[in-house]
């Protein structure tokens, strides 16, 4: 109830937030060309009571928008019909512009930190991705250096997050990354030349995440803070430690990339209905905020931005999975299907069981084995359903994907993530994947080893092309695509940002101001703690 109330309290703020905001330009300075007519906004929330979504009214002269979050939010529809004056008053050209240096990560000299919210032992997405994408820079690109900053998490949180207390100090647990870029990554040709900086974390059991403590932009010299890659931007300024700055007002360009759907995993806890439209909002204001440039992994998250997001795969595959594939087509398979993931009941497992059962129960049967691996809170609850289906499926623990070399074709039902790295691993180790037709999956339809449906039908027409083919080889471009190498030149090219959306930065100036003056002194810890981060201002203030 607390962080449902810290919510509502936050999202009040931002509506009072972006009505200054566009009170602003309707009293801007520069005259329109004509007489336009009043630029309003309202939102209502009214509809939360009703378990609706809340609605958004614009207004310009004698045109009226009206949206709701459940359809996006998209506002390109309401600029797409202003007159040629009206997008010439809101200053929004046709032409694209013109790429902006401070967002040329290409330039020799430039000084690189990419922030992030989990490190290394925690074999998470947080943590094993951005340490990649800091080293690919620092290989690929003529920075000057490339920092990762990561949190470091006493001996309590040490235990729930990695399982025991491995590290005593900071330089220990920095000389565990450095081992696993030389031995896991192959990359010992910058581990020792990537600096590594830590801040004040701690893990929040509720969230199953951890959450900066201190003030991460006092840690970044003054002379050093030039790009900063923001890895998760929403989850690093939740909570937002006190602060007098905002990272776009620091540093010369910061890029915030997308990693989770926090809006699906919103729905879980008590009174999701109303969170998540209150977490979507909070969302469309913080982001923006703090980042000139928003890259999402994929089309399934929500709207952040209408003219500074982006979608783009800007992950890679490690090449220990390439080099499995290439040797494939002259090792050959010796097992069929199999599932790889957490054992939890959003992870696609049952959705795959119904699937089977469908297929099983038909006028003409087509049955097969699958070998799940997994481990996780509902493993018992998950293989209770397959055997009261009767289903052919056998139950290991969890597992390194990469031994599982035998497989010819991962089956992957799941629709909960943003992009599913074990199904860019199996195709860059030579497998089919039969996985949905959905956004989340966009990147994986050019590969022609990923054999995608949309129909129980179509599911059943795959699963038997599967049993009577061999994949094909990866080569040339196709191959090319799943590596880092790519992975990080489209990172590059997502990055820039041009003049004509630069103009339009100056509206998120006031959320970026208004999110600082929050987040200080008493006030500052009233919202946190309202916002459910009561843990973690109790371990500050016990360290203080």
């Amino acid at each position: 109830m607390a962080a449902a109330l810290g919510f509502f309290l936050i999202s009040m703020a931002l509506g009072m937030s972006v009505l200054n905001g566009v009170h602003m330009a309707a009293m801007s300075p520069k005259p329109p060309p004509r007489q336009l007519g009043k630029l309003n906004f309202k939102m209502s929330l009214m509809p939360l009571l009703r378990r609706q979504a809340p609605t958004f009214d614009i207004s310009l002269g004698d045109y009226k928008f009206t949206r709701n979050p459940e359809d996006q939010l998209d506002f390109s529809e309401f600029l797409s019909s202003l007159s040629p004056t009206a997008r010439e008053f809101l200053n929004l050209q046709e032409t694209p512009g013109n790429v902006l240096n401070s967002s040329n990560l290409m330039i020799p000299g430039r000084k690189i930190w990419v922030v992030t919210t989990a490190s290394l032992p925690w074999r998470t997405g947080t943590s094993v991705n951005p340490t990649l994408r800091a080293a690919y820079l620092l290989r690929l690109t003529p920075a000057a250096s490339v920092t990762l900053m990561v949190p470091w998490i006493e001996a309590i949180d040490q235990c729930k997050v990695f399982g025991s207390h491995k590290f005593t100090s900071r330089e220990e647990q920095e000389k565990e990354i450095r081992r696993w870029l030389r031995r896991d990554a192959g990359m010992g040709d910058v581990a020792n030349r990537l600096k590594i900086m830590f801040y004040n974390g701690r893990y929040h059991p509720d969230y199953g995440s951890i959450f900066p403590v201190e003030d991460m932009l006092a840690l970044v010299p003054q002379g050093e803070a030039d790009v900063a890659v923001l890895e998760e931007p929403e989850h690093l300024n939740w909570f937002h430690p006190e602060t007098p700055e905002y990272w776009r007002k620091r540093f010369n360009h910061v890029v915030g990339i997308i990693h989770t759907n926090y809006l699906e995993y919103t729905k879980g806890y008590t009174g999701g209905v109303y969170k998540k439209y209150i977490l979507y909002v909070l969302n469309r204001w913080l982001v923006p905020a703090h980042c000139d440039k928003v890259v999402k992994l994929s089309g399934v998250l929500q709207r952040y931005s209408t003219y500074k997001e982006e979608v783009s795969n800007v992950h890679g595959v490690r090449s220990d999975f390439l080099k499995v594939g290439d040797a494939a087509p002259r090792r050959g398979f010796k097992k069929d299907f199999y599932f790889i993931g957490k054992a939890l009941v959003a992870k696609g497992l049952p959705r795959l069981f119904e699937l089977m059962e469908i297929l099983k129960n038909s006028t003409t049967p087509t049955t097969f084995h699958v070998d799940a691996f997994g481990s996780g809170p509902d493993e018992k609850k998950i293989e209770e359903m397959a055997g009261s289906k009767d289903l052919d499926v056998s139950f290991h623990p969890g597992i390194d994907h990469l031994q599982l070399q035998d497989h010819k074709t991962m089956v992957n039902p799941s629709t909960s993530e943003v992009l599913c790295t074990t199904t860019a691993e199996a195709l860059a180790m030579g497998k089919f994947v039969v996985c949905p037709d959905h956004p989340s999956n966009a990147f994986f339809k050019q590969f022609p080893n990923c054999l995608m449906y949309n129909s129980t039908a179509q599911f059943r027409k795959q699963i038997r092309y599967a049993m009577s083919h061999d994949p094909i080889p990866l080569e040339g471009e196709t191959r090319r695509k799943l590596t880092w190498e790519a992975a990080t030149e489209r990172f590059i090219q997502a990055a820039q940002v041009t003049d004509r959306v630069a103009a339009l930065s100056w509206q998120d100036d006031y959320g970026a101001s208004f999110h600082t003056w929050l987040g200080k002194g008493k006030k500052g810890n009233a919202v946190r703690r309202l916002a459910g981060a009561a843990p973690l201002l109790d371990a500050r203030e016990e360290e203080s």
